[in-house]
């Protein structure tokens, strides 16, 4: 027999053992609001880290460029052994005769001891050479140099600017894709329970001789190609989730919710006012204008490339030689020389068949190029703006006329409801009336994304959040 306080405790665990499974269910699960994926995207895409270190390397690069308007110093050194070093010169004693000396019968030798003109050599040798080399005048080589590294840099900035534009668009779309996918699924739920009663009827309809098989067959083919439909949303919802995860990092085995809904409010569409934002915003616009200048700054240093273009050097130069070893010994200090050389270096092409100025030749066309390409942008700007706000107007109007025909068709459902209860309608005329009622709502579904796809574009091209009208 089970004791009525074995039951509590009982009761107790089973308790909270389902407060545990519906906390852990509870923290697999994101609630996803579209400000949250936007912020998340920001700095979890991996487009974006590509991007960010691009920029560190470009960033690098100039660094690294500037450095070339101050000094080096480079060093070199060396140690050898020699098997046969040079003799020295030595005067040994009475090597150059004698002479008789008038205090002695016997002749002075001459000289009277061992005279060392020049040591022998040791077996060892060591050199140091340490040099410093400052450029002094590179026709602006290195200024232009530096230039160019540095709009190299700017350009890194406005392509991760691109980049951040592009993934919040992808982000909204694939957001937007989501949310038309689920609700349509729902949708295409109520049609198909609707389609399979009315495909029910018409079995019976058919066993019974009243209809033919034509309108059998007919009614099979709306429910199949509902089911068809339903795998479309399903697999268009997942690939919309898996495409959210992979913009904002989200891990693979969370359940992401979506809790925001479509951008239906009303926009400012003043096309003047965009078009001035896109053209002052727009980051293929700013990389167009940096091209320009990189083009012409790369002109410059082709030009200072040119024949009778002499760059000049200061170079000084310390030689350190020495045959003892370093340190040891208390006068290895009397075998090292040391030696410092001044000299003024200089280096330029003379002649090269016309090979420089074909190069700034050429450099002056990828200088058109870039001009003319930075006036197609300009240009093309403004249309993508123009495309966009006509994209959004005829959006949001369609739109609206889809609401209006979600709440006639309501209306026609309330009534066909009446008709259906009173016995004045078949089961059939009910179901189409459903039918049209739910196919309204994702026509009406279908509307609001396409007008937030339209508003996401526009605030793509401006690179900014558009206001709202009241």
């Amino acid at each position: 027999m089970i004791r009525p306080r074995q039951t509590l405790v009982f009761l107790i665990l089973l308790l909270f053992t389902s407060l545990f499974l519906q906390a852990q269910s509870v923290g697999n699960t994101i609630d996803l609001s579209l400000e949250k994926a936007l912020k998340l995207s920001g700095s979890n895409a991996s487009k974006i880290k590509l991007k960010i270190r691009e920029l560190k390397k470009a960033q690098l690069e100039y660094e690294k460029t500037k450095t070339k308007l101050y000094p080096k110093i480079d060093l070199q050194a060396s140690s050898s052994y020699m098997t046969n070093p040079p003799e020295g010169i030595t005067i040994h004693k009475g090597e150059l005769g004698f002479a008789p000396s008038p205090n002695s019968q016997f002749p002075v030798p001459l000289p009277d001891r061992d005279y060392v003109l020049v040591e022998d050599t040791k077996h060892t040798y060591f050199k140091i050479t340490t040099k410093l080399t400052q450029p002094i005048f590179t026709w602006n080589k290195i200024r232009n140099a530096i230039e160019l590294a540095s709009i190299e840099r700017e350009i890194k900035e406005d392509e991760l600017k691109k980049e951040k534009l592009n993934t919040l668009y992808n982000l909204k779309l694939a957001y937007y894709s989501g949310i038309l996918a689920r609700d349509s699924l729902s949708e295409l739920r109520e049609i198909k329970k609707t389609l399979i009663e009315i495909n029910r009827d018409k079995e019976d309809s058919f066993k019974e001789g009243l209809i033919t098989r034509e309108e059998l067959l007919k009614s099979r083919a709306s429910l199949a190609a509902t089911e068809m439909q339903i795998v479309e949303a399903e697999e268009n919802y997942r690939t919309s989730i898996e495409t959210i995860r992979l913009l904002t990092d989200i891990e693979e085995d969370a359940e992401v919710k979506l809790s925001s809904g479509f951008a239906s409010a009303r926009i400012n569409m003043d096309e003047d006012e965009l078009k001035s934002e896109a053209l002052k915003n727009s980051p293929d616009l700013a990389v167009a204008r940096k091209k320009v200048l990189e083009a012409s700054r790369y002109l410059s240093v082709k030009k200072a490339e040119g024949i009778l273009r002499p760059d000049f050097s200061l170079i000084v130069t310390l030689d350190i030689t020495g045959q003892q070893i370093p340190i040891v010994g208390s006068n290895w200090t009397m075998d090292w020389d040391k030696n410092f050389i001044f000299s003024l270096g200089t280096s330029m092409k003379i002649f090269d068949m016309g090979e420089s100025r074909l190069e700034a030749r050429e450099s002056e066309e990828d200088l058109k190029m870039a001009e003319q390409g930075l006036r197609d942008y300009r240009r093309l700007v403004s249309m993508n703006v123009r495309k966009a706000v006509q994209e959004a107007k005829v959006s949001y109007y369609t739109m609206l006329s889809k609401e209006a025909e979600l709440e006639e068709a309501g209306e026609k459902l309330k009534n066909a409801r009446v008709s259906y209860e009173n016995e004045l309608i078949t089961r059939e005329k009910y179901g189409l009336a459903e039918i049209n009622f739910h196919s309204k709502k994702m026509e009406y579904l279908l509307s609001q994304f396409n007008y937030s796809k339209a508003v996401s574009d526009l605030e793509r091209l401006t690179g900014m959040k558009l206001r709202k009208l009241q």
